[in-house]
């Protein structure tokens, strides 16, 4: 009986312990209008341009943040922007956009869900960024 209730203090302890961990990492870091960026924003950031630059050498690391963070606040900027003036693609256009890009970076879509599923990032977060580059283009070029 108390090995039973020692196993489950034990438990309920770790996920506890897992719970408090993932709250800590989900500070926010950054504050774009009424958008934020948060530590578990920037954290999926630099797994996926690692994932995507095909590089895990953490030497770099402190250059790899800012430019994960730079990214995530460029990409905050352009959505507003882009809302602002009422940019739209339609879907059609994103995936055409998606399919080449992979396509160019020579990236499987199952080897990409895989990836996404492993660090928890979602599945259409590549999609998302396809979509915001193509409405900052579409809003600079009705711009000029």
């Amino acid at each position: 009986m108390k090995k039973t209730k020692l196993f489950f203090v034990t438990i309920f302890l770790l996920l506890l312990n897992n719970v408090k961990s993932k709250e800590l990492s989900n500070n926010v870091i950054a504050s774009i209008d009424n958008s934020i960026i948060t530590e578990l924003d920037l954290n999926k950031e630099i797994n996926f341009i690692k994932y995507i630059t095909k590089t895990q050498d953490n030497s770099k690391l402190d250059t790899l943040k800012s430019q994960s963070l730079q990214n995530l606040i460029d990409r905050k900027i352009k959505n507003i922007e882009s809302d602002n003036f009422k940019i739209e693609v339609t879907e059609q256009e994103v995936e055409i956009n998606l399919y080449n890009y992979l396509n160019n970076k020579k990236i499987n879509t199952e080897e990409l869900n895989v990836f996404f599923k492993q660090h928890e990032i979602e599945d259409d977060y590549l999609k998302n960024i396809v979509k915001t580059d193509m409405r900052w283009s579409k809003l600079i070029q009705n711009t000029y």
